[in-house]
């Protein structure tokens, strides 16, 4: 689970600027807009991540449609809570928006790091070796 802490450690530097850039701007309505923001893309980033990790743990051919499956529940529910958003005066819209935006760019930067320092294999180096090194059995 490196790259989940990794991506909410970078959500959590971006929050601390996004809700003091958003609060100098517009106040308290900014402030937790941009707060609102970088939590929901840091709750879907997270839940994304533990639940395909988690349908691969369990058998490698449930990886890929875990991964749809996710996908699709994630654009639906992201939809349904903006369209919500929309609808509301509570919070600045704009810092929202922004503030998505750039807890998404910190959360995909971050991954890409982990996966530069891990550099775990995307197969399994035993079975490629076994069908074409070996040659096939």
């Amino acid at each position: 689970m490196t790259a989940i802490r990794a991506g909410s450690m970078a959500c959590a530097g971006v929050a601390v600027i996004a809700v003091g850039v958003a609060g100098a701007a517009s106040g308290g309505r900014g402030a937790l807009g941009a707060l609102l923001g970088v939590a929901l893309a840091t709750a879907f980033f997270s839940f994304g991540r533990a639940a395909v990790a988690y349908g691969g743990r369990r058998h490698r051919s449930l990886l890929l449609p875990v991964a749809f499956g996710v996908y699709l529940f994630e654009i639906v529910v992201l939809g349904g809570v903006l369209v919500a958003a929309q609808r509301q005066d509570a919070f600045n819209q704009t810092a929202f928006a922004w503030s998505i935006l750039a807890a998404v760019v910190a959360w995909v930067a971050a991954e890409i790091i982990v996966a530069l320092r891990t550099r775990e294999p995307i197969f399994d180096p035993e079975e490629f070796r076994r069908t074409h090194v070996d040659g096939p059995r």
